[in-house]
């Protein structure tokens, strides 16, 4: 389970969405990942899709493609 602020990784190949709040899931945008990205996990949203917060942009990712990065100090 996330809790907001977390760091997670997303794999290449992911489909990352923007949807318009105003309409009924109309997707505004999407981009498929090349490399592996770090994001912020912001909420989970309806059915298996998370919110993070990947350079500068919110996006919509599945969440079973969303991982928990854990950092070294």
């Amino acid at each position: 389970m996330l809790t907001r602020g977390d760091l997670v990784r997303i794999p290449a190949d992911t489909c990352l969405v923007v949807q318009d709040k105003n309409e009924l899931s109309i997707i505004d945008k999407y981009h498929y990942t090349k490399a592996p990205k770090i994001g912020i996990f912001i909420c989970y949203e309806r059915g298996e899709d998370v919110k993070v917060f990947i350079g500068n942009e919110y996006w919509i990712v599945n969440g079973k493609d969303v991982s928990f990065m854990e950092v070294a100090c």
